[in-house]
Order: structure tokens, then sequence, then C-alpha cells
């Protein structure tokens, strides 16, 4: 053995058999590289073109999204890719059960085996099906040592996309320039749908349908605001104390036990001041409960659990801190609603994260900084425009970014390649303007951005 037999061998003994069944994170990265041969003949004989494998989801839902096939009859088809190691992991992983799983156009497996399977979704459609392992490009036993990607397109599921060349070559000035723009022009869109909200609602309504679309943040925000539409602020304006307004916020959005407080609830004073609050009320409510599946709290940190954010609905919606803060959103000072928010304390939910939890040593925000300037931006200041327009766009212009979420830090992967353009990171304008440009351009492209206008609108822009 060489020294290069030695390093494959420390690091798995078995790797050198190239028959070794892989794990599937492999077989997703095999699929991420698009290391096989396309067209891809399907498990029933027909054939498929992969246009663009999709972008690795790393949450609840199929592994693939944002994925595209020219199909068996030579028509485009979109949706999600789903990647297991043998067919019959569609029935044991519960995938026909899911709902989630009811987009999918392809299943990829590692070995289709000897046994006919066929996969369908929970709404009986069926599924297409393709072995990878008999399909690759290269032995399986080489792509495990050679295969390429960068650390940030492996963490975050997508490579650099086309546009990513041509930026390469602008300055840091120039791309802080366009994207910018795509910002300022983000934000004209929030003006107008804020406005239009309004109109139909209230301004408050409005108002506090944002507050509550900022609190759910991606996974939950359906949720949040389905509870702001089923007990809207004017509801709760009129309820005469904070223990009520509490219960009933806890017991519309499904976070209350049943007929019974659990016992493990039981020693809590808070819990059982709650419930007994809630069960004067329950049956009149009960119709707009939400569904406890309606949440999604896996991979959800501790302190942005939904029952915290649902505390702090409680805390804004008591008469005078709500009086208080549309004052100040119609003033739009970010920090003077940044102290207001870190005023708006919590006996039990400052130092705890679910009501069965133990409480913390240090008390913590109801309110994250990130959360605070998404709420900004989506519907502070698309309602302090509508009164000082000029002083609330050049707070707008010197605003900065918070910290940057998943989906910004993908569109940085896709549009520039993860380049740490100077001003980008600090600029709110060049990160929500990111945002845009993926959404307008990369999640409408199903052709690995060979049909996309924005290189070609670059050039000419600049």
């Amino acid at each position: 053995m060489n020294y290069r037999d030695w390093m494959q061998y420390s690091r798995n003994p078995r790797a050198v058999k190239e028959d070794l069944a892989p794990d599937e994170a492999f077989v997703q990265r095999l699929w991420f590289e698009e290391l096989y041969q396309n067209p891809l003949t399907l498990t029933d004989g027909r054939q498929i073109r992969v246009v663009q494998p999709g972008f690795w989801n790393r949450e609840a839902g199929a592994d693939f999204y944002h994925a595209a096939i020219i199909d068996e009859n030579g028509k485009l088809q979109t949706g999600a890719v789903e990647i297991d190691l043998s067919p019959g992991q569609w029935r044991q992983h519960h995938h026909a059960d899911n709902p989630r799983y009811n987009n999918v156009i392809l299943h990829v497996v590692w070995r289709a085996g000897a046994r006919e399977f066929f996969p369908v979704t929970v709404s009986g459609g069926a599924v297409r099906q393709a072995e990878l392992s008999s399909q690759l490009k290269f032995p399986p036993a080489e792509l495990r040592e050679y295969f390429s990607a960068t650390l940030s397109e492996r963490e975050l599921g997508a490579k650099r996309g086309r546009c990513g060349g041509i930026l390469a070559a602008l300055t840091d000035d120039a791309v802080l320039k366009i994207l910018r723009d795509a910002g300022e022009f983000r934000f004209a869109q929030k003006r107008q749908l804020f406005r239009l909200k309004a109109a139909a609602l209230g301004v408050e309504q409005a108002l506090w349908l944002g507050v509550a679309e900022a609190l759910g943040f991606a996974k939950n925000r359906a949720a949040f605001r389905g509870l702001a539409q089923r007990l809207t602020v004017g509801d709760l304006l009129t309820v005469t104390t904070d223990w009520r307004r509490e219960a009933l916020l806890f017991g519309v959005a499904g976070f209350m036990p049943g007929a019974r407080l659990p016992e493990r609830l039981a020693a809590s004073a808070y819990a059982r001041r709650l419930w007994d609050e809630w069960w004067q009320y329950r049956a009149a409510w009960q119709e707009r409960v939400i569904p406890r599946a309606i949440w999604r709290l896996a991979g959800v940190r501790p302190l942005n659990r939904p029952e915290r954010r649902v505390a702090l609905m409680a805390r804004l919606s008591a008469p005078v801190n709500w009086r208080m803060f549309t004052r100040l959103a119609r003033i739009g000072n970010y920090e003077l609603l940044q102290s207001f928010f870190a005023e708006l304390t919590h006996d039990f939910w400052s130092t705890h994260c679910t009501l069965a939890s133990s409480p913390s040593a240090a008390p913590a925000g109801l309110l994250g900084e990130g959360r605070l300037t998404a709420l900004m931006f989506n519907t502070v200041w698309p309602l302090s425009a509508r009164e000082n327009p000029g002083e609330t766009e050049e707070r707008l212009r010197r605003a900065a970014s918070g910290q940057q979420n998943r989906l910004a830090k993908i569109a940085a992967v896709r549009l520039l390649g993860n380049r740490n353009a100077r001003g980008l990171k600090t600029s709110l304008l060049a990160q929500e303007g990111l945002l845009q440009v993926y959404r307008d351009f990369c999640l409408r492209d199903f052709h690995q951005c060979r049909d996309c206008a924005f290189p070609e609108l670059t050039e000419k822009y600049l």
C-alpha cells in the first residue's frame, strides 16, 4: 500500500469497494453535483432529461425543491425530487402519507432491486422513479473521493448561477448599486401591499398582520397570519384583563391542553392560571383554534419558539402598549421601537421556551434584532412612508442589515458565488435586493440559467 491507499483506508477501511452501499447524504450529493447520465432512464424503461436538479432542502419535506425535468412526453415538469437508498423507503419514511411530498416529480433511488415498487403521493398521483447507481458518469469510489462543492454550496444546497461570472467582473460599488436598486424596488412593492391591506382592513389590523408575519418568520408565517386573522387586534383591545387576552391567544393558537391539564404542567402556576382562563372561553372560540399540526417546530431554536412569540403578541395587544406601538410605528424610528420592544418583558416567557421547560439562568428578550429589522422593512416603514416619505427613505438608505438569514445566504451563493462584496452584508437595501433578484429570476428559472435574462440585463444596466 502507498500513502494514497493509507489515507483512503484511514477514512473508511471499506471505501475501496466500489459496490459499498453509500449513505443517503452521499447519494444526495451525487444528485446535487449532477454526476449522472442525462437523459435518465426510469425504472419502467421510459426516459427523462433533467434540466435542473433543484435546490438542496435542509428542512422538512422532499430533499430537493425547484427542480425541473423534460418528461417522457417532451414536456417541462417542475417540482421536487426525493432521494432514497431503495424504493421501499418511500413507504417506510411515510412519504405516501405526507402532503409535503405531493409535488414530487421524481423519486431517485440508489438501487431499485428486483422487486417492483411504484411510489404514489397522498393524493394518489404516481411518481416517476429512477435508479442512480447504474447511471453514474464515473465509478462510485472515484466520485466519493473527487466530487467537488464549496463549503457554502454544501451547507446551503445551491450553486452559483450563470450571472455569477458577470457580477464577478464588476466592482463592489457596481454590484452594490444593482442590489440596492433592487432593494428599493422591493420596498416599493411592500409599500403598495401595505396600502392595499390598510384600505381593505384598516391601518391597525394591517399593522397587526405585519407583526404576526414578522414573528412567524419563514417556518410559521402562515400560522401566525392565521392567528392574527382569527384574533384581530380589534378583538383583543376589547378584552378587559391581561390574563384573558393571553389565554385567548394561546388557546386559539392551539397551544392549550384539552379537557385536562397534563400532569407535567400541573405544578406550574402560570400554566394552571392560563388553562383556567382559557377553559372559560374554549367553547365559544373552539371553531377558530388553529390545528397543532400547522405549526412547524422542528429545527426552531428554543428562543424562537412560537409560544414566546405568542406571548409577545399578548403583551403588545394590551391597549396601552398598542397605542404606544402604533404611534412609534407611524414615526418609523428604529431606535425608539427597539427600546419599546426591549421593555416588553414577561414574568414567565422571558425565562422559558415552552410551558413545560425549566427556567433559564438569565432572561432573554421576546423579539430579536433580526425580527425587528424584518418588521421595520416589511410593515413599519411602509406605514411611516405614508406620512413621512422623505424621512423614511433616508432611514431606509442608512439602515444596516441584520444577521443574514438562510434564504439571503442561498441568494448570495446563487448570484455572487458567496463573494464578500464591500458593503453587501451591512446594507439592508442590498440584502433585500439580493432576495428580490433571487425571487424574480432564480425562482422563475427552470432551465439552469439558460434562458435567464438577468446576466444580459446586468450588462445593459451598467
